[in-house]
């Protein structure tokens, strides 16, 4: 056959992402008990037959989706990977949370001095996948920043693959956010509108609508098992193949999904990197964020924040991966400094850093920040956002303090983390949508685009010690700026060439020309992404705005 260029035997070798198992400290954090054993099959077909083989072997399914089984499995994974049909054989893993003046960081101008952008979010749908909202109901008690911009609220019940570990399989105890509110502060971060503190603690886009999918549940596990995993709160309503939870996001019309969590395992590519990576190539006008982390350290004092530390999924190729710059505030919240976050003095050694405020500097990277670049070099994250010190909502269901608590009490909590900087990083993508619609007519730019443009008007991040940008393993392409990725910005263009069909092969070029009026600097953000079956549209566009759509026939590539 003259298409086929070699063949090569499919080996056991192959049949591993080799990411490892996590450590027992961090299987307590995430409710992941020794022994369970994810199997991705060659297709959802095949998975049938592999689950009848386990069947036969008295091996235990304690989960499954498309193409995906969590089993129970003690002994040699060689025994998996050999069935026919398994392509994939890896240890489990579940994931951690990862924990003003903030919209004049963004660029966006402030309330306080009456100069602000135009644009909040009218007509964005974002989605928050989290601990919970508030008090779970949209009835008179929900949390006033959020009213009648609730869209809906769902619950995920415990995935079937804790079962033989828990007393209550299948518990649901609802989408209220009881235990650290750490999901209500992340959706006011992204689309609360501070009603109850005069517009102070409003969030990046406060008239979008929200969408918010509750994964976090009360899991009371088996005494047998509590020496490896206390009882208590996790997100152990998460899928197993997170497309389930990006797609019901979507059913509900959320284009933008913001997910403040992830698994540590230090830059490498999982199975739950390809499941966003799928999700986002079947549906290209999406966009999906996830948290960097919070595993930054500076173990050799060197003043550069170590490599390395990256969570999953935000190692995917296509998701938007976030790191954290300082809150701009300082002298709020937890009022200490990186020394106070580090009392064993393992994480953050240089003298000088360990003076430093947590906040005040909106420039500078928070030093628990995640750290690229992934596995197979490539970087990450993308962007940051700010992420210490940051006032949103307060759950009325919990009775966690955060950070610290915001007046009006007890109304609203100081947070940080790299969890924070993804709600903020996800109401940026809102209004930064809603901008790039109103230039164009309502035309809407494709999930590929608007990463792009969040990249090209993103502003150095610059190190403590010499004022220099730090390493794009650090902190990626920079703070998001609003006015320096929306269509008008004074004496500069911007022109955005949104292309679905029908991506390069290999050996092919695509020129761009671009005519400037005089000497000047010319900042280009080229966004790439597999291409697969797209929807095609009528040659001959033109548009009232500098974007450009091209269409060509379609050659696939896969993904």
């Amino acid at each position: 056959m003259p298409f086929i260029a070699g063949a090569q035997p499919y080996k056991e070798s192959h049949c591993s992402r080799r990411v490892g198992a996590q450590s027992p400290a961090v299987r307590r954090t995430t409710g992941m008990l020794e022994d369970v054993v994810d199997l991705v099959c060659f297709s959802r077909e095949q998975r049938v037959g592999v689950e009848q083989l386990l069947a036969q072997r008295k091996i235990n399914v304690l989960a499954r989706s498309s193409s995906k089984l969590r089993v129970q499995y003690h002994g040699d994974h060689a025994v998996l990977r050999d069935l026919p049909g398994v392509k994939i054989v890896d240890e489990a893993h579940a994931p951690v949370l990862a924990l003003n003046t903030l919209c004049e960081s963004l660029g966006l101008g402030s309330v306080a001095t009456g100069v602000e952008t135009e644009f909040k979010g009218r007509g964005q749908i974002v989605a928050v996948a989290d601990t919970g909202l508030d008090r779970g109901v949209v009835d008179g008690n929900l949390h006033p920043d959020f009213a009648q911009r609730v869209r809906a609220i769902t619950s995920w019940a415990i995935n079937s693959a804790w079962a033989p570990f828990i007393k209550y399989p299948d518990h649901n105890d609802g989408p209220a956010d009881m235990n650290t509110g750490h999901g209500t502060h992340v959706a006011g971060l992204a689309v609360g509108n501070g009603q109850l503190s005069e517009g102070r603690y409003r969030g990046v886009a406060p008239e979008a609508e929200l969408v918010f999918q509750s994964i976090e549940q009360f899991t009371e596990v088996k005494t047998e098992f509590r020496t490896q995993m206390p009882t208590g709160y996790y997100l152990s309503g998460r899928p197993l193949d997170l497309r389930q939870l990006f797609q019901e996001a979507r059913d509900y019309g959320a284009r933008i999904h913001v997910n403040a969590w992830g698994d540590p395992a230090h830059g490498q590519y999982t199975d739950d990197s390809y499941e966003a990576d799928f999700f986002l190539h079947q549906n290209p006008d999406a966009v999906i964020l996830f948290a960097s982390g919070n595993d930054g350290t500076d173990r050799d004092g060197n003043r550069e924040v170590d490599r390395g530390s990256l969570y999953a999924p935000a190692s995917a190729k296509n998701v938007i991966a976030v790191g954290a710059t300082e809150g701009a505030d300082v002298g709020v919240g937890m009022r200490g400094t990186w020394g106070e976050m580090d009392a064993a003095q393992k994480q953050f050694r240089n003298a000088v850093d360990r003076q430093d405020p947590i906040s005040g500097d909106a420039n500078t990277i928070a030093l628990f920040s995640g750290t690229g670049p992934t596995m197979d070099g490539r970087i990450k994250p993308d962007v940051c956002a700010p992420g210490t010190n940051l006032v949103a909502p307060r759950s009325g269901a919990t009775q966690a303090r955060g950070w610290g608590m915001a007046s009006p009490m007890p109304y609203y909590i100081y947070y940080g983390g790299t969890s924070m900087a993804t709600g903020v990083a996800g109401g940026f993508a809102a209004v930064l949508r809603q901008a790039w619609q109103t230039a164009c007519a309502g035309r809407t730019p494709s999930g590929p685009a608007l990463k792009a443009l969040m990249i090209l008007g993103a502003k150095p991040v610059v190190r403590r010690d010499t004022q220099t940008p730090e390493p794009r393993y650090v902190a990626g392409f920079g703070h998001l700026n609003f006015s320096t990725s929306v269509v008008d910005q004074g004496a500069a263009s911007v022109r955005l060439f949104d292309e679905t069909e029908p991506g390069l092969q290999t050996g092919e070029q695509r020129v761009y020309p671009v005519a400037l009026r005089a000497t000047g600097r010319l900042k280009a953000a080229t966004y790439l992404s597999s291409t697969l079956s797209r929807p095609r549209y009528t040659n001959g566009n033109t548009w009232p705005c500098p974007w450009t759509w091209k269409w060509a026939p379609r050659t696939s590539k896969p993904v």
